[in-house]
């Protein structure tokens, strides 16, 4: 299941710098965003799957071996990973070590989700 929400630029008169976050988007609501002189920024994708999987979905995968990530350790190789898979994308490309150090440190970071996987 995937739920979209879309972020407009708010219009030039608007004196409210930060986005608008609109869900179910339709073709309606882009007209009145686009009305009001806003201009859609960026489109999220959030995508779901019901738990626990299907007994047909898990045949037809294979596990892999994961890890927890190790800070300092696993660092660079992630930095890497992640910067050449997002290099186009504003908020995800073009992490560096101070970046994902601040970002680890969040109070809503679980490490224990925090997964690599070394193998191909």
């Amino acid at each position: 299941m995937a739920d979209d929400a879309s972020a407009f630029e708010r219009g030039p008169s608007d004196p409210r710098p930060e986005p608008e976050w609109v869900s179910a988007v339709t073709p309606d609501v882009d007209a009145v965003m686009r009305s009001e002189g806003r201009s859609m920024l960026r489109l999220l994708h959030q995508m779901r799957v019901d738990l626990p999987l299907a007994g047909s979905v898990l045949a037809s995968t294979r596990s892999i071996d994961v890890r927890a990530f190790e800070p300092g350790a696993d660092d660079d190789a992630w930095l890497s990973v992640n910067n050449r898979a997002f290099r186009w994308h504003p908020d995800q490309g073009g992490w560096d070590r101070a970046r994902l150090t601040a970002r680890l440190a969040e109070p809503w970071v679980r490490a224990d989700g925090f997964l690599v996987h070394d193998g191909a």
